[in-house]
């Protein structure tokens, strides 16, 4: 299978078509709004099917846990009783997103839903961010268990609350993840999937 790749005309169109509430020339005021140091990022639309209130039961349950970050888009089924450390940033332009995940120490992609193709989990990935995500959907197409990343069960809040645990309490093993993890985002580059879906139709082709 030839997988789907990332382009910033892609990712700007998207920006575009969410209804993004600030343009890009905000972005360094924007990141300023980050917590210095540690923290954990989320981003996705606000909701439970991307798994955002199986993170909050997590993350209530950590211990000398860092800020927790959720960036997306909200909707009436956003969940509105969020813990100690959490702070929501509305609908980021996709620059901005990619510095937080740069700046990040974690990202958790913890849909519910089989995601077909974790667009956050390789610009987390790119920007040398190690990522716990959900064993469902692409997303195990995408992250290396204990490599570039940590799968867990989704809807299992005590399996992700350990998961983050483990690399809070971990830096060494989060820097070496979150290099194979840019090198496992090279994997998804347009430079890399062109000749694949290239050698694929020139095959689809010439069997006919």
């Amino acid at each position: 299978m030839v997988p789907n790749f990332l382009t910033a005309v892609a990712e700007d169109d998207r920006a575009k078509r969410d209804g993004a509430t600030t343009l890009a020339a905000n972005v360094p005021a924007l990141v300023e709004r980050l917590p210095q140091g540690q923290f954990i990022v989320f981003v996705g639309d606000l909701r439970p099917m991307k798994g955002l209130d199986v993170l909050l039961a997590a993350y209530r349950g950590l211990e000398n846990a860092p800020p927790l970050v959720l960036i997306g888009k909200s909707w009436p089924d956003t969940p509105t009783d969020l813990p100690n450390g959490v702070t929501v940033h509305d609908r980021w332009p996709n620059a901005a997103v990619i510095e937080a995940f740069r700046r990040s120490s974690i990202a958790v992609v913890p849909s519910v839903w089989a995601e077909p193709f974790g667009i956050v989990v390789i610009e987390a990935m790119a920007g040398g961010t190690p990522v716990i995500g959900s064993n469902v959907g692409g997303i195990p197409e995408i992250i290396e268990d204990g490599i570039s990343g940590v799968l867990v069960p989704p809807s299992d809040p005590i399996a992700l609350r350990r998961a983050l645990a483990d690399l809070i309490g971990d830096p060494d093993r989060r820097s070496v993840m979150g290099e194979a993890a840019r090198r496992r985002a090279q994997d998804f580059t347009a430079a890399h999937v062109v000749p694949q879906l290239e050698n694929e139709y020139r095959q689809s082709t010439s069997s006919r």
